[in-house]
């Protein structure tokens, strides 16, 4: 046993007869002891525990893990590839995330709308620029008509 780890203890083995004055001593009963077992005990106990506790923790994190996975990436994996597709082509389709309307809005149905909102006004906005567009293109063709006219005259005087 390693040292300081042994308990020892000495009993007096006495024999009490009534014929004998005094008692008579037969021998000595030592008792040795280690708490070394004990030790390993705790240490055994400790470590299982250990791995108890990290394999609770381990299915906790991946619990929370999966909830936000469910609750937020996906849509906010949804809403970037919305956004990544867009272009003036691509501007009809509203977003619309996959997942029951909640009960009062919350961040994600905030961001949704606002997304949507962004898309109409640059619809509005690209249809404002077109029809610009065309009015200015007919002026100036109109312009051009009037400085080729002006120019005919001008070459005919």
């Amino acid at each position: 046993y390693p040292e300081g780890r042994v308990i020892t203890q000495t009993f007096p083995l006495e024999f009490n007869r009534s014929s004998f004055d005094r008692p008579q001593r037969v021998g000595e009963l030592t008792i040795v002891s280690s708490i070394e077992q004990v030790y390993q005990d705790i240490l055994d106990r400790a470590l299982l525990n250990l791995l108890f506790q990290s394999i609770v923790v381990m299915l906790g994190t991946l619990g929370l893990l999966l909830i936000v996975r469910v609750a937020l990436s996906r849509h906010l994996e949804t809403m970037a590839d919305y956004a990544a597709k867009l272009n003036l082509d691509a501007l009809v389709e509203p977003l619309k995330l996959r997942r029951r309307n909640p009960s009062r809005p919350d961040e994600l149905s905030e961001l949704e709308q606002a997304l949507n909102k962004m898309r109409l006004q640059i619809l509005e906005d690209t249809r404002s620029l077109r029809q610009t567009t065309i009015q200015t293109q007919g002026e100036r063709d109109e312009a051009i008509r009037a400085n080729h006219a002006k120019n005919q005259f001008l070459a005919n005087v």
